[in-house]
């Protein structure tokens, strides 16, 4: 574009408006000329900056889904609102650093629900083996970069003495109760035991595989020893997030009183 002359007309639409692209340095011009209006100009930079000047609108950024993202490499240093991240549509500022979109605040949160003690969001009864369906989350192909660490942290309780059972963090691309634990603690036969469970996964450069800290204490510390995990692991396909319990007696009950997801980079 750079060999562009001024003021291209690309577009008159049936309102009479003309369009015209033009390339002035390090930004690209789109003016609007409508009948017996002022100009209305719009400029975008090429660090994705979308600017109305004549408007009093405030910098606007360009948007995109997350699978139709441009590619990183590309634009550096640019800056693209991902609207379907997180998955309730509000939306994401992500920037490129040459190699990979990045999360403007460093962090994404990908999904989170609470709910509480007396009203918990989802109730299991009468299952050995069961994932909790309505707490699936999902994680986009590709949003995983090197360095960056997932974060898991849930809330369930039991109710029922009639034998123990095994709260899993599940993480891969099969999307259920077939993908690889990457933390579990056990729940003990006791009325009303209440757990929090917290895993971090850490990524590096091998896009399947990744290492579990294990389940983690208030205090940061693991119960379990970190290990790493491949299996249905492969960070630019989609992976989902899922909450599993097992070995329990069919008679007891498990509720999920909230969860978060979240990623850091």
């Amino acid at each position: 574009m750079a060999g562009l002359p001024q003021n291209i007309e690309f577009m008159r639409d049936e309102l009479g408006t003309l369009y015209y692209l033009t390339q002035l340095g390090e930004r690209i011009n789109v003016s609007l000329y409508k009948p017996g209006e002022v100009p209305v100009i719009a400029s975008q930079d090429l660090t994705g900056r979308i600017r109305f000047p004549n408007t009093g609108i405030g910098d606007q950024v360009m948007a995109s889904l997350w699978a139709s993202r441009p590619p990183a490499v590309e634009l550096p240093g640019a800056t693209v609102n991902i609207t379907d991240i997180p998955a309730n549509g509000s939306g994401c500022e992500f920037v490129s650093d040459g190699i990979n979109w990045i999360p403007k605040a460093r962090t994404v949160v990908l999904g989170c629900k609470n709910a509480s003690m007396a009203l918990p969001f989802q109730i299991i009864i009468g299952s050995t083996y069961f994932v909790f369906d309505e707490a699936k989350v999902r994680i986009p192909a590709g949003l995983i970069s090197p360095n960056s660490t997932l974060r898991v942290e849930a809330i369930v309780r039991r109710t029922g003495v009639n034998s123990a059972a095994t709260f899993g963090v599940l993480l891969g691309t099969g999307g259920g109760g077939g993908d690889a634990a990457v933390g579990s603690v056990s729940l003990a036969a006791t009325q009303g035991i209440c757990n929090r469970v917290t895993v971090d996964v850490s990524f590096g450069t091998n896009r399947g595989l990744c290492t579990s800290s294990g389940v983690l204490n208030s205090n940061q510390s693991s119960v379990s020893a970190p290990f790493d995990v491949d299996s249905g692991i492969n960070a630019d396909a989609d992976m989902f997030v899922n909450f599993l319990v097992s070995g329990a007696n069919a008679a007891d009950s498990f509720q999920l009183i909230s969860y978060r997801v979240i990623v850091n980079f």
